[in-house]
């Protein structure tokens, strides 16, 4: 699906897991994971947590972000 207003592919968060691998947030965002590891280190990107050596994102802090970052940019 594309939001017309912003021509940015949107998709339902319903379809993703409760929980997600740094792969499927950027396969999710349409960034390279690469994307995903730097905006961690710059504190930019939505809320992470380690699991053992695994970095996970609950879906909610991602809708949450992905919100936060439309607000900005002045997308109703």
């Amino acid at each position: 699906m594309l939001d017309m207003a912003t021509d940015i592919p949107t998709r339902d968060t319903a379809e993703l897991p409760k929980l997600l691998s740094t792969r499927q947030l950027a396969d999710y965002l349409q960034v390279p994971e690469t994307t995903i590891y730097l905006w961690r280190t710059e504190g930019r990107g939505p809320v992470g947590f380690r699991v053992g050596k695994r970095l996970r994102f609950k879906a909610s802090d991602v809708e949450q972000w992905l919100q936060e970052q439309a607000a900005r940019a002045g997308v109703p």
